[in-house]
Parts: C-alpha cells; structure tokens; sequence
C-alpha cells in the first residue's frame, strides 16, 4: 500500500527524532486497522483515500504528538548538539594543526605560553561564531519545514501526498558528519594559516622530488574568498541534509553547488599567476586537474541521477 507509507512518511518528517519510529508503527497499525474494520481485507484504492482524508493531514496528526513551540524544533535537538559537538572538534584540530605547524616552523622565536592561549582563544571564538551560525540554520529549518510540506489552515487532498517520495536514496549520517567535521577543519586551517599550502610543498620536496611549480601565496590569497565562500556554502547544504535528509530541493542546490565549485576549480587550474615557476602539473595544480576532473564526473552523475528519479520517473 504506497499511499499509506506515503503518508506515513509524511507524518514522520515532523514527529519528534526520539519517538518518530515507535509512533509512526503505531499510527500505521491504527490506519490498517481502520481499513480493515470498514472495508474488510480487500479495500479499494477509493476506499483507503476516504479512510486516509478522515485521519487527517500529516501536519495534523503531527501536531497531536507535538506539546511544545520551542525555537529549535525537538526533532532537531539532538542533531543539533551534535553539530555543536562535531565543531568544536573540528575547530580545536584544525586549531591544534597550526600550533604544531607554527612550533615547527618557528622553532627559535616560539612563545609556548602565548601560543598555548591564542589557541584556545581562537578555538573559543571561532566555535562561538560556528555555533552562533549553526543555530541560526536550525531556527531556520525549524520554521520552514513546519510549514514546508502541508499548512494546517488550508483544506488538504490526497493528491498532497503525490510529491511525497519515501525511496529517495539517503546519505549515512555517519559519512555526512565526517564530511562536515573535515569540511571545517580544512576551511579553518586554510584560512588562518594560508601558508600551509607552502608548508606542505616544503614537506614533500623533502623526499628528493622536485614541483613543478609552487603556489604563490599572495595570489591564494586573494582567491581564499571565493573558496571560502563556496565552502561554506556546501558545509551548510551537508548540515541541511544531514538534517532534513535527500530531498528534490537539497539535490537541485547540490546540483547547482557542483556546478559552481566545477567553475571554481576551472578558474584555479586556469589562472598561471597562482604558480610560480612553472614547468609541469607536478604540484598542486596537478591536484586542481585531478580534483576537476573527479567534479566534474560526479556532476555528470548526480545531474544523471536527478533527471532518473525527479523528472524521469516523477512523470511516469
């Protein structure tokens, strides 16, 4: 019966994380039930329609398993102290990366003790601001997806069930957060430390083997903004997701982000200012090439996924 996990799923997507499972079964059982009980075992499609429309719109029944009107809606707490944590984490590596690389670096002129408060300040700051931004999104997503899929105000029909697609693939949460937590930690340490680049360029030519190129850090560093930019932009999008889950206006933002990072990386792997002494693509602007090339297959195969699942058999 696709209509009832259709709607099942649709009450699901506003129940409270911690009892969502346990009270969607229940509600499942109570709608077989009542199927059943007016319609015997071989109910028409009509019939379950009628018994659906009585039990309510999803925002409706929803509500009766919702108490409290709260900033940062229940189902989302969890995820969100979480977040919290994932970024604190990743500020106090990324942080503690750059205590290491400076103690390295200058060896002669290093203030342990001073060193040893800028780090924690700079992990207390920037997890403030982290924080003060992820909250922001949650309040944002609270709000919205109360309202996104069915207002309580407005008479509601069955056929608000047909944009409802309970076999979009989903993302492990596990592989999602991983993904934030390195997405900050890169952006931090790359954006605090941009010298890094050149750091490891030194490290590598250390084994005997000579770039083809360096980077040339000014320029970077002019460039750093619109990296930063289009980063933060994709880590909101993953915190989204890792939120709300796949959905059809999660796949077309990707969509779009890959197309704009595919620019990005085209613009870096173009623009010879960022290389001094250049003589081959040994370097990191063999890894620009390289990267592009994986971006652009994987916008291939996600604008090919998308055009399968949300207009191809959308329309079927």
């Amino acid at each position: 019966m696709e209509l009832i996990d259709k709607y099942i799923y649709a009450i699901g997507k506003q129940l409270p994380a911690d009892s969502k499972e346990e009270i969607k079964r229940e509600l499942k059982s109570l709608l077989l039930d009542e199927i059943e009980s007016s319609y015997g075992s071989n109910p028409t499609q009509e019939e379950i329609e009628k018994t659906i429309y009585e039990f309510g719109s999803p925002k409706e029944v929803a509500a009766r398993y919702k108490k409290d009107n709260i900033i940062i809606a229940k189902d989302y707490t969890d995820i969100y102290f979480l977040l919290i944590k994932i970024l604190i984490g990743a500020m106090a590596i990324a942080f503690a990366v750059i205590f290491v690389i400076d103690l390295f670096t200058n060896f002669q002129n290093f203030n342990l003790l001073k060193s040893i408060l800028k780090f924690f300040g700079n992990v207390f700051t920037s997890s403030l601001s982290a924080i003060g931004a992820l909250t922001l999104v949650f309040i944002l997503i609270s709000r919205c997806t109360e309202e996104i899929d069915f207002e309580m105000d407005k008479p509601w029909s069955i056929s608000d069930l047909d944009n409802v697609d309970v076999d979009v693939p989903q993302e492990s949460k596990l592989e999602l957060g991983f993904g934030i937590f390195f997405s900050i930690v890169a952006l931090a340490l790359i954006n605090v430390f941009p010298n890094f680049m050149s750091f490891l360029e030194r490290s590598f030519e250390r084994s005997q083997i000579t770039l083809g190129h360096h980077i040339n850090i000014p320029v970077f560093k002019e460039i750093l903004i619109f990296i930063t930019i289009v980063w933060t932009l994709e880590i909101i999008l993953l915190v989204i997701k890792f939120i709300v889950g796949n959905t059809k206006y999660t796949s077309a933002i990707e969509l779009l982000m890959d197309g704009v990072s595919v620019g990005l990386l085209i613009f870096i792997v173009q623009n010879k200012n960022l290389y001094l002494d250049y003589r081959s693509l040994l370097g990191f602007r063999g890894i620009f090439v390289f990267v592009l090339v994986v971006s652009i297959i994987d916008l291939i195969a996600s604008l090919a996924k998308f055009i399968k699942h949300y207009v191809v058999e959308a329309n079927i």
